[in-house]
């Protein structure tokens, strides 16, 4: 199940870069890695606290 939650969340990911590439002005590319990292922290924590799946 988490495998495919990761797998989900890498393909929303990818979607989301090639929206940004084609609609949005360029980032910085160590600005883009921080915010990401952060996201996951985020996502990481939201998980921990959230009940386990049956």
């Amino acid at each position: 199940m988490a495998g495919a939650v990761i797998a989900k969340l890498e393909h929303v990911k990818e979607f989301i870069a090639q929206k940004r590439r084609k609609f949005a002005a360029p980032i910085n590319p160590e600005a883009a890695a921080v915010r990401t990292i952060k996201n996951l922290r985020s996502f990481q924590y939201i998980i921990s606290l959230s009940p386990p799946l049956p």
